[in-house]
Formats: structure tokens, sequence, C-alpha cells
């Protein structure tokens, strides 16, 4: 089969932070047979033995001198052996650390990432960069690339894309497109990819064919491409973030048609934050392709986990491109996995998000629908994370009418982002004070503004409906161009408008720039 060697443009925005680009060389993988072989003959040599010695009687001096060579790679009961008899670990013939440098590398990131997770990212990101330049680490590819991904939401967080694109480009397989930026709108699957051989040639560090799996594992290769498109898109570069996804898809999709389960879970991933681009893009055709084949891809593998992303993903976009009927029905879908499948019982968010859309789509269900929001508001609060129950709950009271009540719920909501936020607005830039964090709480922070809007506004509040939808606004303009940013401008402005009879000339000021936000929060910039 031909391989299918990509790389991607990096893009973003030019950085020239030498603590960052610095690290920009490729990552070799470490432990390899020559290494091993290195480091037992140099402790062998230490220890003043001969290959025989080292053999024993299990073993021949010849497989030793093959071992030592490179040309033959122990099993993990040689290994030990080998250990033994050097008076050393299987680990440090393995990556050539000691026990003791393992443990304070896992203390070192363990610490730096609860800080960023606890709002702390100032203290966090020097950490983690200094980490992830250290050599020591580098000979553990599992925990490097985990510090990496890591690092690189810090560096989000901060607003940094650049430096986060280029961050990500430090995991191996990671540059798997090269972006034609001439070529049209593509649609899924489609040839706007350019296959070009990596520097000398054959499928080395930073290439992948359509068939193995990526070094660092497909799990985490599809996170750092999720994670690479959207700092793609929220750097100002949507069109390059939706090639980006499509060609991390492809390749993943690739894998999956020969029944990969994991390149499977992988596109599914990849492919839902691809439908999300096309859909803001204002492709809403390849926005419904993709989700299309996404759930034939996910249902022909037959792996819950893999069905029920696809499904997530189906319903965000359907129920994005107004078509809630569809939604709806895929919602239903989700639902019956999850009350189906023991093992998935753990997708709270998904859930509550289903009930909703199903109250709003589905009258007749009502009751099914406000059962599943209020049981899942008291799971949520056991395992973490109630601020997507909250806001689907608060948006759940307003569909039944009941204002107060979903103030009330959106509120609540509000404040427990706060803490959800791993780098909340007191740990924002100086120049950006709506720097946003973690997507899944972005997305439940600007739901639970919407309801609050509303709610306030049918409450008689519009002072309080205005401030929340400016809020919202601003919140996903940092994602990159948004038709939502727009909408919560242009919903702002039309309750300046309707607040009373004459608006005072401070207010048609707020009205007009209220306006212009909107044009601009779809890419249009009227001159004042």
């Amino acid at each position: 089969m031909r391989a299918i060697v990509l790389f991607v443009d990096p893009g973003g925005r030019a950085d020239t932070n030498t603590e960052v680009t610095a690290l920009a060389e490729h990552v070799t993988p470490h432990g390899s047979a020559v290494q091993l072989g290195d480091r037992v003959r140099t402790l062998r040599q230490q220890r003043d033995m001969s290959q025989a010695q080292l053999a024993g009687r299990d073993l021949s001096d010849s497989y030793i001198s093959l071992i030592e060579s490179g040309r033959r790679t122990p099993s993990p009961t040689v290994l030990g052996t080998l250990a033994d008899r050097l008076d050393c670990s299987t680990d440090y013939l393995r990556r050539g650390i000691a026990e003791t440098t393992l443990t304070d590398l896992n203390t070192r990131y363990s610490t730096a990432r609860r800080a960023l997770y606890a709002g702390h990212c100032e203290q966090a990101l020097p950490e983690l960069i200094d980490l992830v330049a250290s050599h020591d680490l580098r000979t553990l590819p599992e925990l490097h690339a985990e510090a990496v991904c890591t690092a690189a939401l810090a560096l989000e967080s901060r607003g940094r894309f650049g430096e986060a694109i280029t961050m990500l480009h430090r995991l191996p397989d990671v540059r798997v497109a090269e972006v034609d930026g001439t070529a049209d709108s593509p649609s899924p699957g489609s040839a706007v990819l350019r296959p070009r051989p990596a520097q000398g040639q054959g499928s080395g560090p930073g290439t992948l064919s359509g068939s193995p799996p990526p070094q660092i594992g497909w799990e985490r290769w599809a996170t750092a491409q999720v994670a690479l498109a959207r700092c793609h898109r929220r750097g100002g570069h949507a069109q390059r973030a939706a090639r980006t996804a499509q060609a991390a898809f492809t390749v993943a999709a690739t894998a999956a048609d020969q029944n990969d389960v994991r390149a499977t879970e992988a596109a599914v991933q990849i492919g839902g934050g691809l439908a999300e681009a096309f859909s803001d893009a204002g492709e809403l055709l390849l926005a419904r392709q993709t989700c299309a084949r996404l759930v034939r891809l996910a249902e022909h593998s037959g792996h819950p986990a893999a069905r029920l992303l696809a499904y997530r993903h189906t319903v965000q976009v359907t129920e994005a491109l107004g078509d809630l009927e569809e939604a709806a029905h895929w919602a239903d879908r989700a639902l019956q996995l999850l009350e189906n499948d023991e093992n998935l019982r753990a997708a709270i968010d998904l859930r509550t998000r289903c009930a909703a859309l199903l109250l709003r789509v589905r009258p007749a269900q009502v009751e099914r629908a406000r059962d599943l929001l209020t049981q899942q508001l008291t799971r949520t609060a056991l395992l973490g994370g109630t601020t997507q129950a909250l806001a689907d709950l608060a948006e759940a009271e307003l569909l039944l009418d009941h204002p107060e009540q979903a103030a009330a719920h959106a509120r609540t909501a509000l404040q427990g982002a706060d803490t959800d936020h791993p780098g909340g607005k007191a740990d924002a830039p100086a120049d950006d004070a709506h720097t946003p964090g973690r997507p899944e709480t972005d997305r439940a922070t600007a739901q639970a503004l919407a309801v609050l809007a509303d709610a306030c506004a049918r409450l008689g509040h519009p002072d309080e409906a205005i401030t929340a939808l400016v809020q919202r606004a601003e919140l996903l303009e940092g994602h990159g161009p948004s038709r939502q940013a727009a909408q919560a401008w242009a919903q702002a402005a039309h309750l300046l408008d309707t607040r009373a009879n004459h608006l005072s000339d401070h207010d048609q000021r707020r009205r007009a720039r209220f306006y212009r936000r909107a044009l601009a929060a779809i890419g249009v910039h009227p001159h004042d």
C-alpha cells in the first residue's frame, strides 16, 4: 500500500520568542537498540567484565555482541538479567536515566500541570517549557508528548498561539499535511493535500504514513491535531485551521478504513473539529458531509466510544446549522447508547445536552428531558464540572418559560466557570482580559451567558442582559471570527434600541460600536 507522507505549514502568528522557537528541532526517538547496546557495553567495560562473563551460562557472548552493536534487541526477560548482572535498573538500560531522575521528572510535571489547571498559568508555563527542553524528559516519549501538549495548552490560554503551534510541532508525526493555500474550499477527503516526501525520505520524525499508528499513539496525536487547528483558528487563520484539520482527518480516516479502532476514534475526534470549522466558515454542506462520514466510520467500527463521539459532533453541528429535528434524532441515538452501555455512564455532559435539545424540539418528551437534566445535575456535582450541566438546566428552565429559575442557574454556572477555567480572568494577559481557556469551559460559559441575557430581558432587566451579551460576544471572539459573536453584538444593539424611546448620545455611540463589532465578527470591517 502506498504511504501517505504529508506536512503542514505551521503558520500562525510570527513569533521570535527564543524560549519556544529554540525548541523547534525535531524530536527523535530515544531508547533505540543502538543506544541500549551502547549503555550495556559502557557499563560492562566500567565493571571490567568480558562479554562471556556478562553472558554467563544462559546467554552466549556472540548474543551479547549483537546486543552491544545494536543488531539485536533483548527481550524483557533478558533485559532484566543484564540489569541484574550490571547492577543497574532496566529503566536505565532502556532509557538511560536513573530511577531518581524519573521520579523527579514525574513530580515536576504533575506539579506544573496542577498549577495550570488551578489557574496559575504564569507559574506553570516556565516549568513546562523547561521540562520540554530537558534531555532526560525526551528519553521518555510518552511523558514528553504529554508535557508538550500541556505546555501548548498553557501558551494557548495566554493567547500565544504562534508559540503554541511551534510547541506542538515538537511532537513526532504532528506535521502531517502541507496545505495548498491556493486550493478552493475542499470537500471531506478531497485532494487539497499536496503529498511531499520528508527530508531524508522515508517515514522518519515529522512524517506519518496512512497505516501505522503515530509514535505518540492515536489518542494523543488526535488531541494535538485538534489543538493545532484550534490555535490556527484563534490566531486568525480560519481557513488554515480547517485545512489543517482536514489533512489530519484524511490520515486518520485512511487508517480507520483498515479497521483500526484507535484510528477511528482519532478520525472522529478530528473530524468533529473539522465539521465545526466548516460550520463557522459558512461551509454548511461540507459540515454536513463531514458529520455523515464521521457517523459512517464510527458505526462501521461498532465501537461505542467512537459512535458516541460521532453522535456528539453531529448533534453540535446540526444544531448550529438550525436543523433541530435532525439534531434531536442524533441526540436520541446518543441517549439510547448512553442508556444501554454501562461503560459510557460518565458522559454526563452529552446526556444533559441531548436532553436540553429534546426539550426544545420535541415538547411531547418534556418530562423525559426534564428528568434527565435534574438527575444529571446531581451526578455531575459528584464528578465535578457542573458548569455545563447548570447551563443546560438553565436553558431548559428558559424553554419551560421559567426565566427566574433560568437566570439563577445561569449565574451559578458562571460562578463555577471561574473555577473550571485553567487560566481564568485573574490570570489573563494584561492586554487581553478575555483570553479563552479550555474550549469545553468556554462553550458552557457562552451558553450560560446567552440564557442569562434572554432571561434578564424577559424579566425586564435590559442592562444586565446587555452586559451578558457583551461578555458572550467577547468570549466567542477569542476563538476567532464567529457568527454567534456577531449575533450577540447585534442583540446587544437591539436591546439598546428597545430599552428607551430616545437614546442618549452615549447609548447611540454604544449601539454604533456594537453594530461595528457585529460586522467585524464575521470579517467585515466598515470604515468609521
